[in-house]
C-alpha cells in the first residue's frame, strides 16, 4: 500500500513538472506577424536561393555585409559571428542554406543576415504560402489547399499551418495596400480589370491579378513573387524608419 501511494505522489510530481516546461500557446490574433519583426537583418537585394547558395558558399560577400545594427541602429560594420544552417522548403524543391551571424560591436546583438525569400524562424517559403493564399483567395476551401500541397516540400501541411498564414498575412494586408498599388500602376498603369463574373472579390485576387499582369510585361523572368516583395518592403520601411 506504501509502495502504491509513493508511486501515485511521484507521478503526479511528474505531471507537475511537466506542466511548469510545457511552452504557453498563444492564440493566433497574437502570433507575431512576419511583417512586423523588425529586430532583424533581412537582404534587400532580390535573389532566388540558386544564387544565395552561389554568392554565400564562401561567406558573406563584403558587399552584402551589414552596415548598421537593428537594434541599437549604429551605422558601422558589423562583426561575422558564427554561422547556422537552415532547411528552407519551395513549391518544386528544398534546399539547405546557411545563414551568417553578425554581432554589433556597440550594442553586442547578435542577429542573423536572411535571405529575403522565407521569412524568420520559418521554413517553408513565400511561394508556397503565396499559392495558399492565391487558391484561398479563388474560393478553395482550406482543406482543399491542403490536400494540393501533399506533395510539396516540407508537406504535408495542415489545415491550421495554413489558416496561420491565411490570418497573418489578411491582418497585415491593409497597411501594404496603397504602397503595393502605387508599385503596380506605375508598371502597369494601363492594367486590365476584369468586369462581370470574373471581377475579383477579395482584394488579394485584385492584388495577385495585377501583379501577374506585370510578371507578363517584364523583359526577363521576375524571382520575386508578391509576398516576397511585401516582406522585403516591410523591412527596408523598418530600417529607414529605424
Amino acid at each position: 500500500m506504501v509502495d502504491i501511494c509513493r508511486h501515485e505522489e511521484h507521478a503526479s510530481q511528474v505531471r507537475k513538472e511537466k506542466k511548469k516546461k510545457r511552452e504557453p500557446q498563444w492564440p493566433a490574433s497574437q502570433v507575431p506577424s512576419p511583417l512586423l519583426v523588425y529586430k532583424m537583418i533581412v537582404l534587400q537585394t532580390v535573389m532566388d536561393v540558386e544564387t544565395y547558395l552561389e554568392l554565400f558558399k564562401d561567406g558573406c560577400p563584403d558587399s552584402l555585409r551589414p552596415m548598421m545594427c537593428p537594434h541599437c541602429q549604429e551605422q558601422l560594420m558589423l562583426h561575422r559571428h558564427g554561422h547556422y544552417e537552415r532547411t528552407v522548403y519551395f513549391l518544386d524543391n528544398q534546399f539547405l542554406i546557411v545563414v551568417y551571424r553578425f554581432k554589433c560591436p556597440k550594442c553586442n546583438h547578435t542577429d542573423g543576415l536572411l535571405p529575403s525569400f522565407v521569412g524568420k524562424n520559418q521554413q517553408a517559403a513565400w511561394d508556397i504560402q503565396e499559392t495558399v493564399l492565391r487558391e484561398q483567395a479563388a474560393g478553395a476551401s482550406l482543406a482543399d489547399v491542403a490536400e494540393n500541397l501533399d506533395d510539396v516540400p516540407g508537406g504535408p501541411y495542415t489545415e491550421k499551418t495554413l489558416w496561420r498564414w491565411v490570418s497573418r498575412w489578411g491582418r497585415e494586408l491593409p497597411q501594404w495596400i496603397p504602397a503595393a498599388w502605387a508599385f503596380l500602376l506605375k508598371r502597369i498603369p494601363h492594367a486590365k480589370i476584369r468586369a462581370g463574373a470574373k471581377k475579383p472579390w477579395q482584394e488579394w485576387e485584385w492584388l495577385f491579378d495585377a501583379w501577374d499582369q506585370m510578371q507578363a510585361k517584364a523583359p526577363e523572368p521576375q524571382v520575386e513573387n508578391l509576398l516576397h516583395w511585401l516582406y522585403r518592403q516591410a523591412h527596408s520601411v523598418a530600417a529607414a524608419v529605424g
